[in-house]
């Protein structure tokens, strides 16, 4: 064990000190002891001379400095001495410490031999090999490492807030220590404070941690505990977890939870005994998850190999099996190779399912008789030819088509050399099934503006009517029926009508018209819509409903029967509703009230609603507001509609994105003349249409600015109709407003809010434990107070006066004296309801 000799080696001499270690140690001239290599080298992190003024904001700069140290400041020996020694690992334990820099824990452990670690910096591995011979220690990159071996313990210090895959570096390596650990091997790592600090903002991840492992502790470490490799100040941890075993119980995290050092020991060496009284169950465990997977394709190996072997049929296949086994045993992605290219290795290396599908493949075509067939069969997005023997295609320079490049671009099927009577009434038949989705595209491609009119459905029209709440039979407005005359000829639309409008009447006979080509019609849209709105209009019309609230209720459902479903019960019925659609072919009309609910294409809801529902055969959607900030805000409704089909092709030939000096730059789009994928579609319909710009927080911010306008027109106007409420109503209406001057009281009320609110707070809400959240809270309860105060300001601290407010004594003027007949007054609080004048 080498000893800790304390240094004081300035940050301007760090970098040369370290390369005279690097080139001793090249030279194994003895010229540095190897107590001194251990006690002076400090690799990289923090010496990056960057300079924050040369970039344009600060998370560029962090940015930059991360990729340049690779999150790599080693361990101070006093923190890796107090770790050592709260695990106590035994001779007969396998340590691995990943991303282990110059091994600087190694030191502290007992058995070098039993002792494993890679880092990615060459330089920081050849002092760690210089310093410990006997350890197992090589160049890997976390990402991409995967030994075969099994630890019972992991210690380290993962790099800090890099992105790994999306995926953010503290989480990565966690995730990576659940499969190189045994069943019930310790974790212990060092992390920032920030890393699981608040259970409610980071509740995806702290159930992550939950399902994979059980809670020891945590124990904050002083802040200045890095100065010696260049940061003064940055508050860090140490938390200790075991991975999850069925022969423990599971402990959750708990975020606000600290220990001392001395506390935390404690906790571990009561786990180690938990795990020693089970050791047998737990080894026979950890047998079981390494085996169990290898041991059914050794079995099937085994089988599918004697098979090949022992009959004729099949002989020939044999050296060719055995070729591809020797290939699997022996793949290695290639040496030094790149992430980008282990990625590529990774999608197409060998694995036990496609060696087994491979000899499967040989054992049952074995008694296939070849014969001299093609035929042109539909694929899931397209059409191609299909030979029933060996080399009838090769002469065939095109075999496939997609649908899509039938339609937008006019691509032809695919033909053989010969024709035969069979094979030319197949292309009869697919030539009329394209026909028909040409016809199709085509009317859904016209903007509302170019279409014609359909007279039949247009008489159809004229003839509708509807119930209002006095059950009165109403007719709709030449307008209204206009555009019901449009809606109603295409398969998808989107009826953007302002409030009042009648968007539910003529979604209501949407799906009616559609009846006869469907099974059911479902009404997807918020509870208080479903509850308030529909339910009592399909009363009134004597429709067969079901609110889908269970289960159960989507089993046996009527033919022609309305499923009412709010949006807050799709999380809950996923797969009745997934089985739903699948019974019926798709064959539904989905009818969206107020579809502006899905604009954020990464929230639950959209997700769920686009899982279910993308492939419904007619879709109406409809909403007085398509969007509610910015217009990339209209792609899940797009996508939702379209189904990311040829209907939905991106036909910007420039994206948009921000350049590090904040200035928007363009370049040419990869997807161009290709439908918006369903894996990250939204985010080139943003830079296709509003690329967002970075804040100095490094947030992105969306903004107005649109981007290939015609494009983005073409797509809205063949989708969309927009009409206000006073194109329906006219003139019939006045909207005048009235403006009222507030009393002193009230104002004194309003500064009362703005001034002293952290005064006033505890008189209005309650308070919560999670003062990270109270304080995200406290912005929006002073903006609830706020509009309170414009309503009750009597009501509140601060108050002084007449016994009413300026508002309430102007209504009651204008009830006594100037309004007649009857008069609804809209309250915004119960104490405004309350208010008697």
């Amino acid at each position: 064990m080498y000893q800790i000799i304390p240094q004081q080696i300035s940050q301007s001499k760090r970098k040369e000190v370290n390369a005279k270690i690097l080139s001793a140690i090249e030279s194994g001239n003895g010229a540095i002891s190897a107590e001194e290599v251990y006690n002076q080298y400090t690799g990289i992190g923090g010496l990056h001379e960057l300079k924050q003024a040369d970039f344009s904001s600060y998370h560029d700069f962090a940015q930059a400095k991360r990729e340049a140290e690779m999150g790599q400041f080693f361990t101070p020996h006093e923190i890796c001495s107090q770790m050592v020694e709260a695990i106590k690992p035994q001779p007969n334990e396998m340590v691995m410490d990943m991303c282990c820099g110059m091994g600087n824990f190694f030191n502290f452990l007992p058995n070098q031999h039993n002792v494993y670690g890679f880092d990615i910096d060459p330089d920081a591995v050849r002092v760690a090999k210089y310093l410990y011979p006997n350890a197992n220690i090589q160049v890997a990159n976390l990402c991409t490492h995967n030994p075969e071996e099994r630890f019972d313990i992991v210690i380290g210090n993962p790099p800090f807030n890099l992105d790994f895959d999306g995926i953010q570096s503290q989480f990565y390596y966690c995730n990576k220590a659940y499969w190189m650990l045994k069943p019930s091997g310790l974790l212990m790592m060092i992390v920032p404070v920030s890393f699981l600090q608040n259970e409610f903002w980071q509740r995806p991840k702290v159930n992550a941690m939950n399902r994979d492992f059980s809670f020891i502790g945590q124990t904050k470490l002083a802040a200045d505990a890095f100065k010696s490799v260049g940061v003064e100040k940055f508050e860090t941890k140490i938390m200790v977890f075991m991975r999850e075993s069925k022969n423990i119980e599971m402990n959750p995290y708990n975020a606000e939870e600290f220990v001392s050092m001395e506390k935390l020991t404690t906790r571990i060496a009561q786990a180690k005994g938990i795990t020693e009284e089970s050791k047998l169950q737990i080894r026979q465990e950890t047998k079981e998850e390494i085996s169990a997977e290898s041991r059914e394709f050794e079995y099937k190996l085994k089988k599918y190999l004697y098979e090949i072997k022992t009959h004729k049929s099949l002989e020939k296949h044999y050296d060719k099996a055995l070729a591809l086994v020797a290939k699997f045993r022996n793949q290695r992605p290639p040496e030094g190779c790149t992430l980008d290219e282990h990625k590529a290795w990774e999608k197409r290396k060998l694995t036990y399912n496609k060696v087994l599908a491979v000899l499967k493949r040989y054992i049952k075509n074995q008694n296939v008789v070849h014969r001299k067939e093609i035929a042109l069969v539909k694929t899931q997005n397209g059409f191609k030819l299909k030979g029933y023997a060996p080399h009838l295609l090769d002469k065939v320079a095109v075999k496939s088509v997609s649908l899509n490049d039938i339609l937008s671009v006019g691509a032809k099927l695919p033909r053989p050399e010969k024709m035969t009577a069979k094979l030319r009434r197949q292309y009869v038949a697919v030539e009329r099934f394209i026909e028909r989705k040409r016809n199709e595209y085509k009317l859904q491609s016209r903007s509302f503006e170019t279409m014609q009119r359909d007279e039949a459905l247009d008489t159809k029209i004229q003839s509708l009517t509807f119930y209002n709440k006095d059950m009165q039979a109403c007719s709709f407005t030449e307008l209204q029926q206009h555009d019901m005359g449009l809606v109603f000829q295409k398969r998808y639309a989107l009826l953007n009508w302002q409030q009042g409008s009648g968007k539910t009447a003529v979604a209501y006979h949407y799906g009616k018209h559609r009846e006869p080509h469907t099974k059911n019609t479902v009404i997807l849209a918020p509870a208080i819509a479903i509850h308030l709105t529909w339910e009592p209009f399909l009363q009134r019309h004597g429709e067969r409903y079901i609110i889908a609230s269970k289960p159960e209720h989507l089993v046996n459902v009527p033919k022609g029967a309305f499923i009412l479903l709010s949006l807050t019960m799709i999380s809950e019925l996923v797969g009745p509703l997934k089985e739903f659609m699948k019974v019926r072919s798709n064959k539904i009309c989905l009818l969206f009230d107020e579809s502006d609910e899905i604009t954020n294409p990464s929230a639950k809801r959209t997700r769920q609603s686009l899982n279910i529902f993308r492939r419904a055969k007619f879709k109406l959607l409809a909403t007085g507001t398509t969007t509610r900030n910015n217009i990339g805000e209209l792609y899940s409704q797009f996508e939702l509609l379209y189904n990311n089909s040829v209907n939905m092709m991106c036909n910007a030939y420039n994206v948009y994105f921000q350049n590090k000096d904040g200035a928007i730059e363009s370049k040419t789009n990869d997807r161009y003349r290709e439908p918006f994928p369903a894996r990250g579609g939204a985010v080139l319909f943003k830079a296709c249409f509003c690329p967002g710009k970075a804040s100095v927080f490094g947030i992105e911010k969306q903004n107005q600015d649109v981007y290939n306008q015609e494009h983005l027109a073409a797509l809205i106007e063949k989708s969309i109709i927009t009409r206000k409420f006073k194109e329906f109503a006219g003139e019939k209406y006045e909207i005048i407003n009235y403006t009222v001057t507030p009393s002193d009281g009230e104002r004194a009320v309003y500064r009362t809010i703005l001034e002293k609110f952290h005064e006033i707070l505890h008189f209005y809400f309650n308070p919560i434990a999670d003062k990270k959240k109270e304080s995200q809270l406290n912005l929006v309860r002073q903006i609830q107070l706020l509009i309170k105060a414009c309503s009750v300001p009597h009501k509140m601290s601060g108050y002084f006066g007449c016994g009413y407010p300026q508002k309430a004594i102007t209504i009651e003027h204008k009830l006594r004296y100037e309004l007649k007949g009857k008069v609804a007054i809209g309250c915004t609080s119960l104490d405004a309801v309350e208010l008697r004048l």
